[in-house]
């Protein structure tokens, strides 16, 4: 289950040969073509939208490792069409593609982020190239869903400040041996007040 707002940024070749940036906006009327959904290790989907002759597509695979999910792959099949880039060379397709672990959270809980990410885009898994961005805002995503909920499920928001539990273990530690300092350091002095006394006959 996937609700975000995404816009592309790429460079194209014109028709005269020369290099131009565009930008393109995901639009809301996508179809879910296809959906790959394995209930423990990998799940996918695949949104289509624009004419049969120039299909549009937005891929998503997601992946589930130790109970914690995450969004493994994004890619883009953009053709570029007159109507949107009419300046592009003929027969022009833009492909983008991020093949890196992003928007991790919890099993059974969704990710959820309203500010601006901007995410790296290659050609190809083995290109290291950065060629595009695709910038995405009001995320909510969850895969490995249970049950039948029409729903997302209790969010992880992307800015939540949560305490680690290494803070207040250290504090403990550090507080516990400054009561045995104290303790020590205390035993020491009644000992030696102890001695005095004892010399003074």
């Amino acid at each position: 289950m996937v609700k975000m707002a995404a816009q592309l940024n790429f460079t194209y070749e014109t028709k005269d040969n020369k290099l131009a940036y565009g930008l393109y906006n995901i639009p809301q009327n996508g179809k879910i073509e296809d959906a790959n959904c394995e209930p423990n290790t990998t799940q996918g989907l695949q949104i289509n939208w624009g004419p049969l002759e120039a299909q549009h597509i937005m891929a998503l695979h997601f992946s589930n490792n130790n109970g914690t999910t995450s969004l493994n792959s994004m890619m883009f099949t953009i053709p570029l069409m007159n109507n949107t880039f009419a300046d592009a060379k003929a027969n022009q397709t833009i492909q983008l593609l991020h093949r890196d672990p992003i928007f991790a959270t919890p099993i059974k809980m969704s990710y959820h982020c309203t500010r601006p990410q901007i995410i790296n885009m290659t050609h190809t898994i083995m290109d290291t190239e950065v060629v595009g961005t695709v910038k995405v805002h009001d995320v909510q995503m969850e895969a490995f869903r249970s049950g039948n909920k029409t729903g997302f499920s209790a969010a992880r928001d992307c800015d939540s400040t949560e305490t680690s539990d290494v803070v207040p273990i250290a504090v403990g530690i550090a507080l516990a041996a400054l009561i045995m300092i104290v303790l020590v350091s205390y035993l020491c002095a009644r000992r030696r007040s102890n001695s005095r006394g004892y010399m003074s006959f």
